[in-house]
């Protein structure tokens, strides 16, 4: 291609389908590319200067457009956070969208350019694709243009302008002049830091403050986060002459690289010597976390400008606090509702009665109704935990678990035994006089087998009484 733009630039025939295909390989490398015209095709299948306006035929194809610049962070535009979920995003949007709508600031030309800003950032977080692209790739996510990576060649006048917009960053004279020196002392954020603390159940339910200790890097004290040596002064690179780029050249084809001694700075300056030219060192100290109440397992809190330091005197990044609740002996958690296992005696759940409750914060009595059976559950409005960013609370659901006695008085057995003849049940098979096994009868008692295991059948006593005057009469 690059032969071949010789001809181009002569008017020589050239396969022009080919320069296309190839020029295309170039936009998709140099995305920094602003518009490019269309390279018309005559019928000697030549490459030739020509406007858009002509009615021949015109094969166009596209590029990016100019990089988005100076746009604040839709996030902030909206107050949000990164994490916060659509309902969140469409409330905030609400909220100033009623602020700033131009109805109500007639006249206010700033209102009407935050109404605009607030729309777009609504726009773009309130659909998922375009809001999980934007968090990938920032404000150029959508310069993509689709699966072919372009978006529109406009405004060149043939071939030379094209490369010199590759090579020139459109700055004009030789095409291939040089790039046009990306800025290597750039304001960089700082990284997120991430940690684990451990809570109670019940600081869970309450909220708490909890200290962390962390270990981050801050700005060098002496050189103030610029990496250079206090006092010194720059000087420009010898190798790139300011530039910042090495040119390496072979035939007409050049490729530029960050200068390697300079770093793509063009200037070079004397290193601090405590940060070692990082303009970082590392640090540490106790962070107050609040964790507000209602917070559940495996949630993360995020603690804004306590990560680390960003290079070249940037910014510091978010700390974000992983919260891990430790289980309760007694409540069982579901969300914002708890759930407790509440033991109750067979006379309870027949006939009914009260019982105390224990609750997050008191102890409250609840009746129970008559014929409970295991396992029954009641609900106790507003008695669980606070919802997160909310008001209101959840519901504590009471599970009964009604208890059968092993130990037992003989008046009690007695008084089971008139229980189950009121009851219609038998306790003994009337033909044989021996305990009915349970898979010869379907009114076995519960009752009847724990006397049994208490005191003994009455069979087996008859029988044993038997055996005795056998062997007397034997031995008479």
């Amino acid at each position: 291609s690059v032969n071949n733009l010789s001809a181009v630039k002569l008017g020589k025939p050239v396969d022009a389908y080919g320069e296309m295909r190839a020029l295309s390989r170039l936009v998709v490398q140099f995305r920094n590319v602003r518009t490019l015209r269309c390279l018309p095709l005559n019928g000697a299948g030549s490459v030739q200067r020509h406007s858009c306006a002509s009615s021949e035929r015109v094969r166009c194809f596209h590029a990016t457009r100019p990089l988005r610049q100076n746009k604040r962070d839709y996030y902030d535009v909206l107050g949000v956070a990164k994490d916060s979920s659509k309902s969140d995003i469409k409330k905030a949007y609400y909220k100033l969208a009623k602020q700033w709508h131009p109805d109500t600031n007639k006249g206010n030309k700033e209102a009407e350019e935050k109404f605009t800003e607030i729309s777009h950032a609504y726009e773009i977080l309130s659909d998922e694709e375009k809001r999980s692209a934007y968090d990938q790739f920032g404000h150029n996510f959508d310069q993509a243009g689709g699966p072919g990576g372009f978006d529109g060649f406009q405004g060149f006048t043939d071939a030379e302008d094209l490369f010199r917009e590759f090579f020139a960053g459109g700055r004009g004279g030789n095409p291939f002049g040089g790039f046009q020196n990306p800025r290597a002392d750039i304001r960089e954020q700082g990284a997120d830091l991430k940690v684990v603390v451990n809570i109670d159940f019940m600081d869970a339910v309450n909220g708490t403050k909890q200290d962390v200790r962390v270990r981050y890097k801050s700005h060098c004290h002496d050189c103030g986060g610029s990496g250079n040596l206090k006092g010194s002064t720059p000087t420009t690179c010898p190798k790139c002459k300011g530039s910042g780029m090495e040119v390496f050249q072979q035939g007409f084809f050049q490729t530029h690289t960050t200068c390697s001694h300079c770093g793509g700075k063009g200037y070079t300056q004397p290193v601090c010597g405590t940060c070692q030219g990082s303009g970082l060192v590392w640090d540490a100290s106790e962070v107050s976390v609040n964790i507000p109440p209602g917070v559940e397992d495996g949630i993360s809190l995020r603690v804004r400008d306590h990560g680390d330091a960003g290079r070249n005197g940037g910014p510091r990044g978010h700390l974000y606090v992983k919260v891990q609740v430790k289980k309760h002996p007694i409540f069982k958690r579901d969300g914002a509702d708890v759930h407790i296992d509440v033991p109750i005696s067979v006379t309870q759940a027949t006939l009914g009665g009260t019982i105390r409750v224990p609750l997050l914060h008191n102890v409250e009595t609840v009746q129970i109704p008559a014929g409970t059976q295991h396992g029954d559950r009641m609900t106790m409005r507003q008695r669980g935990i606070k919802k997160l960013r909310s008001s209101s609370y959840g519901k504590q659901y009471v599970h009964f678990k009604i208890q059968i006695p092993k130990n037992l008085t003989p008046r009690q057995m007695e008084l089971l035994e008139e229980f189950a003849k009121e009851s219609g049940e038998e306790l003994h098979d009337k033909s044989t006089g021996q305990t009915t096994s349970e898979s010869e009868s379907t009114t076995f008692s519960l009752y009847q087998a724990a006397k049994d295991a208490l005191f003994g059948s009455r069979d087996n006593k008859e029988n044993k009484e038997e055996d005795e005057e056998k062997k007397q009469k034997e031995s008479a």
